[in-house]
């Protein structure tokens, strides 16, 4: 056994995102894509137990980011990237079949939602997943809180967490874009 510290469905999980990106989408998986594809697959019921809170760049879960760093550990994932201090690139380690055959009836059934979410999602650039992702989280937190999220009231949730990161325009772009996926219900 080679694994030591991926032992749960979870793990099993991100590294089918990880391969779900590589096999649909061409470019970087950074640790911000990773946040972002897995905090889209949560919302769309793929079983992850991380909790994601609004971070500096959009819904991000301390727990995934330790999972990324002990998949590394056990070669479920590598670091490709030429430079590592400025950003990541993760692939497949030679360790990920291992984990995807121990949990493979757990994950089989939420292969198809993760396809879709690599191929709607994984060719954007960083800024445009935190920006999507940051409307989501902010529509999902007006309706957990009974307020309705209407598109004006999404903008000044968002608004709230980001300032000015973002004019109103790519907010309400991204908005529409969101309802218009189905992503927003």
């Amino acid at each position: 056994m080679s694994l030591m510290f991926c032992n749960g469905p979870d793990e099993a999980l991100v590294a089918l995102v990880v391969k779900q990106f590589q096999e649909q989408i061409s470019g970087f998986l950074g640790r911000t894509a990773i946040q972002k594809l897995c905090y889209f697959s949560r919302e769309l019921r793929v079983p992850f137990s991380y909790r994601f809170s609004i971070y500096h760049y959009g819904p991000y879960s301390d727990d995934l980011a330790s999972a990324l760093d002990y998949m590394v550990a056990d070669h479920v994932l590598v670091d490709t990237s030429p430079d590592r201090q400025r950003y990541s690139n993760f692939r497949l380690g030679p360790n990920a079949s291992e984990l995807l055959t121990r949990y493979r009836d757990a994950v089989k059934e939420w292969e198809e939602t993760i396809v879709a979410v690599a191929t709607a999602f994984g060719d954007l650039r960083p800024e445009t997943l935190e920006l999507m992702a940051t409307v989501h989280f902010a529509h999902q937190r007006l309706k957990a809180s009974g307020r309705t999220p209407t598109k004006e009231n999404v903008v000044d949730e968002f608004r709230g967490e980001k300032g000015d990161k973002f004019n109103i325009e790519e907010i309400q772009r991204a908005y529409r874009a969101l309802k218009e996926a189905r992503v927003l219900e």
